[in-house]
C-alpha cells in the first residue's frame, strides 16, 4: 500500500513539475525585442543569397516592421512579426523557431507547433505519385526495401526505408529514393545491395518524385558517379561576402567523376522528377542531367537549391538561412523556378486515382525506344 501511494506521489510531482515548466514556459516575457528584430534583419541582409530573385525590398520591409517592435514588445509578438517578415522571402529553405512553435517562410502555411509538425513532411499536396499504384501496377515480382530510417529529431517523423525497388520487367530496373540521407557508409550499403540487385538490367528508372532531399554528397558519391563516362563539372555555386545583396565569392565548381570499376555509364536511365522533388533531390538532378546516358522526364522539380546555415538569436531561438548561390553547370540559376526536365509530362491527381502514372509509362516507351536526348 505504501508502495502504490509513494508511486502516485512520485506520479503527481512529476506532473506538477511538469505543467509548472510548460505555465513558465508560455508567460509572456520581454527579452530585448528591439536587439533581436535587428540582429535577424541584418544578419539576412548581410549574409543571405537569394535577393537577386526575390521581387523585395529588403530595408523598406525593414522600415515596416521595425516600426512594429518596442522595448515592450512580448516574445509572442516579437515571433508573429519575425514570421511575416520572413514570409516575404518565399523561401522554403529559411524558417524560425522558438520553443513549441517553428514557421516555414514559402510553404504558405501559419506557425505549427510540434503537434501539427509531427504531420508535415515538406511535400506539397500534389497527389500526382502513388509509389503504391507502382507497387501494384507495374512491378513484377518482389518490392524490395533498404536504408531503414527512424526520424524522430526533426521532421519528417516516423520509421519509413529509403529506397524501394523491383524490375519493372526482366530487364527494366526500377529504383525509388524517397530522400538523400547523410550518413554514408548506411548509404553505399544500401546502393549496393541495390545495384546489386539488378546486376543484369538493361536500364534504369530512376525515380526521385516526392523526394524531400537532405544530402546530396553521399548519394553522389554512391550512386550517381555509377553512371558518369567522364569527369563532368555538375554545378557551380557562391557564397554571399559583402554588404551588397550581389557581393558573392569567387564561383566554386562540383563535379562527378566515374568510378575505377563496374560503370555503367553504357546503360541508358531515365530520372523522373515532379514539383515535390526538392533541394538536394534538385543538386541530384543537376548531377546526373550533365550525363549522356542520362534523360530527365516528368515535371517541373520545386526550385530549391541554396546551401543553408542554422544559428541562433540572441534570445535563443533558431534561424536557418540560405547562404549559397547554387547554378548549374553552365552558370543557369533555377533558384524559385525549378530545373525543366528534359522530356516534360505532367500527371494529375485525376490519373493517379485511375490507375495511370503517366511519368513512368512515358519513361517505358522511351526505354523500349532508346530515345534518349544525348547532352554534349
Amino acid at each position: 500500500m505504501a508502495g502504490k501511494t509513494r508511486r502516485k506521489i512520485i506520479v503527481a510531482a512529476v506532473l506538477l513539475a511538469a505543467v509548472c515548466v510548460f505555465v513558465i514556459l508560455s508567460l509572456p516575457v520581454i527579452d530585448e525585442p528591439e536587439k533581436n528584430f535587428d540582429y535577424l534583419w541584418e544578419t539576412f541582409d548581410r549574409h543571405y543569397s537569394n535577393f537577386e530573385c526575390k521581387d523585395i525590398d529588403w530595408k523598406e520591409l525593414y522600415t515596416v516592421y521595425r516600426a512594429k517592435v518596442s522595448s515592450k514588445t512580448r516574445n509572442s509578438e516579437l515571433f508573429k512579426i519575425m514570421t511575416e517578415l520572413l514570409s516575404h522571402l518565399d523561401d522554403k529553405h529559411v524558417y524560425i523557431r522558438r520553443f513549441n512553435k517553428v514557421y516555414f517562410s514559402g510553404y504558405d502555411l501559419p506557425v505549427m507547433n510540434y503537434f501539427r509538425i509531427l504531420g508535415f513532411d515538406f511535400r506539397l499536396l500534389l497527389e500526382d505519385f502513388s509509389l503504391k499504384l507502382i507497387r501494384k501496377k507495374n512491378i513484377e515480382g518482389d518490392f524490395k526495401k533498404a536504408l531503414f530510417v527512424v526520424q524522430l529529431n526533426v521532421p519528417p517523423f516516423g520509421l519509413r526505408h529509403v529506397f524501394h525497388y523491383g524490375w519493372l520487367d526482366k530487364s527494366v530496373a526500377y529504383i525509388h529514393m524517397s530522400e538523400m540521407r547523410h550518413d554514408e557508409k548506411k548509404t553505399e550499403e544500401a546502393v549496393k545491395e541495390v545495384l546489386d540487385y539488378f546486376d543484369h538490367a538493361r536500364a534504369f528508372i530512376i525515380d526521385i518524385r516526392d523526394n524531400i532531399g537532405g544530402y546530396a554528397n553521399p548519394i553522389k558519391e554512391n550512386l550517381a558517379h555509377k553512371f558518369a563516362d567522364r569527369k563532368r563539372v555538375w554545378t557551380v555555386s557562391y557564397t554571399r561576402n559583402g554588404p551588397a545583396h550581389s557581393d558573392f565569392s569567387e564561383p566554386v565548381y562540383q563535379t562527378i567523376e566515374p568510378v575505377e570499376s563496374g560503370s555503367l555509364s553504357h546503360l541508358p536511365v531515365f530520372l523522373l522528377t515532379n514539383g515535390n522533388t526538392q533541394s538536394a533531390a534538385e543538386l541530384f538532378t543537376l548531377m546526373m542531367g550533365v550525363l549522356p546516358n542520362v534523360t530527365v522526364v516528368g515535371d517541373t522539380t520545386m526550385g530549391i537549391f541554396s546551401d543553408t546555415h542554422v544559428d541562433r538569436l540572441p534570445n535563443g531561438w533558431e534561424y536557418r538561412i540560405s547562404i549559397r548561390k547554387t547554378a548549374d553547370h553552365e552558370g543557369i540559376w533555377h533558384e524559385d523556378r525549378g530545373i525543366t526536365p528534359d522530356v516534360f509530362v505532367k500527371n494529375t491527381a485525376e490519373n493517379i486515382r485511375g490507375g495511370r502514372d503517366m511519368v513512368l509509362e512515358l519513361a517505358l516507351e522511351l526505354v523500349e525506344s532508346s530515345a534518349k536526348k544525348i547532352k554534349k
